[in-house]
């Protein structure tokens, strides 16, 4: 055992069976030297060491108890408040007590704020110990919750130390279903929102907002059981439900308004730092798309939808609108990833995008920022990220069943002809993707050939692109492009191009009943006189010819 505990039991005599215990004795041999030692990270050391052994651990575990953490948690030797910290943490470890477990930790949790850091990692590591030891004990993760809230008050006031609560909430609800569920019930949840309310400190709120993603995510499960309702309203500003029944509340009637309310005006605040209010869009998006998943599994219609939904469908329509605000990239670009999540990540969200007047407003002024070259010009990333979310919605149609397609198919056209209709210049969307492809930005490009491909998926699209031949030899030369990424993409849309052009003639020369027989022959006079160039094209791959392939392979190595 370490030196100096071992002279304060031994030679100190305290170790006397017949009065004491050992581990009363251990108590006070404990305590003196914390008290007296006049050099207290020698004796922090020692402590230490002797908590180590077998025989010292069994000793401490069985004299420490909240009488003696009360007394030395709050001294102002920081080397004695770590070493409580560490002892609580070693004994939580191995405890199954859950009754022990918080009583062991209660004494110990204000350290959280601790100016030292390495004292309220301490404690943060041994709360994260304490939730997997107790598992799904809810009394005791109930009490584990409500010892952290007296540290959520005023938050504002301690700065940067007191997201470190938060973070170990933020674990805590994120361990299963039930102790989210008790997150949630509990008034502390509020408290938690706190630093979205007050904006002064950005970095602590862009913090905030980061663990409230984190610690929904593991949980988007029960979320989508539980939150009713749906998301847009129409022109008139009327709530529009998506189709089906709804699915009474569990733990959305707290969690969802509270975080919506909050989200919505940052979202709105154009005052506000872009990096806060892109992190706001993110997350209320994300929010938006649990509402609208969780109606196709719903039993009970007589649960709203959100109050906010239209102030936020407000602000993201602003956003996108350069004659409303001024022109943001980050925003903007934000925005489209956040319309990415919640489209793609919801059933219901392409119904909303595709079927409600404010739902197509925010696609119309999807379509303009990807293929309208007018609107930020010089952005190359926000036409990226607008050509991506086009190519995922368009990608999210066509794989759509065969009996539901035609509807989605169609409002994606209109939508498509309508915002290129409004450009400035007066295109075609053949001279959009020309544009696009021949700009140098290479992720640009990408994500352009990758719309395309999608694009022409569909009936009207390679009906479109083949209307003007010389884009299509364009795409069907591989020798524009040089890079073996870009050269699969082009040879994508080529593949594409050359199977739906085949399937209209097929279905022409068949006299197909899906359309009118005389369109449907119109439609094929378009592309079938472009079918060998396509065929050539696909034919001979990614790189043409032996040539190109090594002269690409080269390029790529260097």
């Amino acid at each position: 055992v370490a030196g100096a505990l071992a002279d304060a039991l031994v030679r100190g005599g305290r170790w006397d069976g017949s009065k004491k215990s050992k581990e009363e004795a251990t108590r006070e041999a404990v305590e003196d030297l914390l008290g007296k030692a006049s050099d207290i990270q020698k004796a922090c050391a020692s402590i230490k060491r002797f908590a180590n052994t077998k025989c010292g651990g069994d000793l401490l575990d069985g004299c420490i108890d909240a009488p003696f953490l009360q007394k030395f948690a709050q001294t102002p030797q920081a080397d004695v408040r770590a070493l409580v910290c560490e002892q609580v943490k070693r004994i939580v470890s191995r405890e199954r007590d859950s009754g022990r477990i918080v009583e062991l930790l209660r004494p110990v949790t204000p350290l959280l704020l601790d100016d030292e850091v390495r004292i309220s990692d301490l404690v943060a590591t041994c709360f994260y110990v304490a939730g997997a030891q107790i598992g799904q004990d809810q009394a005791a993760l109930r009490s584990l919750i409500s010892l952290i809230r007296p540290s959520l008050s005023n938050p504002g006031d301690r700065g940067s130390k007191s997201l470190r609560p938060l973070e170990v909430l933020t674990f805590l609800a994120s361990l299963s279903p039930l102790s989210f569920e008790c997150f949630v019930e509990d008034e502390v949840f509020q408290r938690f929102l706190a630093p979205l309310v007050d904006e002064g400190d950005p970095l602590m709120t862009v913090s905030v907002l980061d663990l409230v993603e984190g610690m929904l995510g593991p949980n988007q499960e029960k979320l989508m059981r539980a939150v009713p309702g749906g998301f847009f309203t129409n022109s008139q500003g009327d709530r529009e439900s998506p189709p089906g029944p709804m699915h009474p509340s569990v733990v959305s009637g707290k969690i969802l308004p509270l975080l919506e309310e909050r989200l919505a005006c940052m979202v709105a605040n154009t005052s506000a730092m872009t990096v806060v209010r892109c992190r706001a869009i993110r997350l209320v998006t994300s929010l938006q798309s649990l509402w609208c998943d969780s109606a196709e599994a719903a039993s009970n219609s007589d649960v709203k939808a959100s109050p906010m939904a239209g102030e936020v469908v407000s602000a993201l329509l602003g956003i996108l609108d350069p004659h409303e605000e001024t022109e943001d990239p980050d925003m903007i670009a934000s925005t489209l990833d956040a319309m990415v999540g919640y489209t793609l990540g919801s059933g219901q969200g392409l119904w909303v995008l595709m079927r409600q007047d404010s739902g197509r407003m925010l696609l119309m002024r999807l379509v303009q920022y990807a293929l309208d070259q007018t609107l930020l010009p010089h952005s190359e990333h926000v036409k990226d990220r607008a050509m991506t979310t086009l190519a995922g919605i368009a990608q999210t149609v066509m794989n759509l069943a065969e009996e539901t397609r035609p509807g989605f198919d169609d409002k994606l056209k209109e939508t498509v002809f309508e915002a290129i209709s409004r450009s400035v210049n007066t295109v075609t969307l053949s001279e959009c993707f020309r544009h696009a492809v021949t700009r140098p930005d290479k992720e640009l490009k990408v994500s352009t050939y990758a719309c395309l491909a999608e694009i022409t998926r569909s009936t009207w699209g390679t009906v479109e692109i083949c209307a003007h031949r010389e884009f299509v030899e364009r795409i069907a030369d591989a020798q524009t492009e040089s890079g073996a990424q870009l050269a699969n993409w082009r040879h994508k849309c080529v593949c594409n191009l050359h199977a739906t052009a085949s399937r209209i003639v097929d279905e022409a020369e068949a006299g197909s009943n899906n359309i009118n027989s005389a369109a449907l022959r119109e439609l094929a006079k378009v592309v079938s006189p472009l079918l060998s160039t396509l065929q050539r094209s696909v034919s001979s791959g990614p790189f043409g010819s032996r040539a190109a392939q090594t002269a690409v392979a080269t390029a790529d190595m260097s």
